[in-house]
């Protein structure tokens, strides 16, 4: 009987030993648009029990390279969706660019670490790159990796609304609209990115800026930009559709 005994808990701890958990992947994640990857990427922290592993997830991309004021430009935009279970903030972006010719470029988005993108939600960026060895109109891929954070600045959301575009012929694109703080939190700063879209839903890039004014709770101010370097003329015939992201900070 013992030596029953003795073999009944040998199997249990055996059992015990083979139910240890797998290790965690690196926090890594390389997603091409035109592939629309759903592919997950970790926070770096012990996932408990309960908890769901999640990232950014790329759903669009956009190359040019044109003449812009200052030479030769290469530009690329990114618009992607928080698949994880938590808020995230967008802490870096890395570009490969590829065509006739090719490159990388990695970038922080401009005051990123203020705009929390929450479970569900939709961000943007977009990069301009001084490019004298493409040649301006050449047709270029773009393959986006985006790189996440748990945490960020004090998060202020606003509203964007009443978007209109207008273009200076034959110089640039203006667009004007209405930026709404619906919070009771006051603002001293803020910055809006958006995104158009053609008649047919393709996502033709990303223009982003600060208004540069005060938002107190509830306020609304309307503003105006200048889209000068934007890859796209005639940007108003062409998009058809917006979608607009804002955010506040202190």
């Amino acid at each position: 009987m013992k030596r029953i005994g003795v073999c009944i808990l040998c199997c249990i701890l055996l059992l015990c030993g083979c139910q240890q958990a797998a290790p965690a992947p690196e926090d890594v994640l390389d997603v091409t648009a035109e592939k629309d990857s759903l592919a997950q990427g970790v926070s770096g922290d012990t996932v408990k029990e309960g908890q769901t592993r999640g990232s950014f997830t790329v759903l669009h991309t956009a190359a040019y390279v044109f003449e812009g004021e200052e030479g030769v430009t290469l530009y690329g935009a990114v618009e992607y969706r928080n698949d994880a279970d938590t808020p995230l903030w967008l802490s870096g972006v890395t570009f490969d660019f590829a065509g006739e010719q090719s490159c990388s470029q990695s970038f922080v988005p401009a005051l990123a670490e203020y705009d929390r993108v929450d479970p569900g939600a939709h961000g943007y960026a977009a990069g301009w790159f001084p490019a004298e060895e493409f040649a301006p109109g050449a047709q270029l891929t773009l393959t986006a990796t985006l790189s996440q954070a748990a945490s960020g600045g004090a998060y202020i959301p606003l509203t964007v609304s009443d978007l209109f575009l207008a273009d200076n012929y034959p110089a640039f694109t203006t667009m004007t609209g209405t930026l709404t703080n619906e919070t009771d939190t006051d603002c001293a700063l803020n910055m809006i990115h958006t995104a158009f879209y053609d008649e047919n839903g393709q996502f033709l890039g990303v223009w982003y800026f600060p208004t540069n004014a005060q938002l107190n709770g509830m306020d609304s101010v309307r503003f105006a930009t200048h889209l000068r370097s934007f890859p796209i003329k005639q940007l108003s015939e062409k998009a058809v559709d917006f979608s607009s992201r804002a955010f506040g900070f202190h």
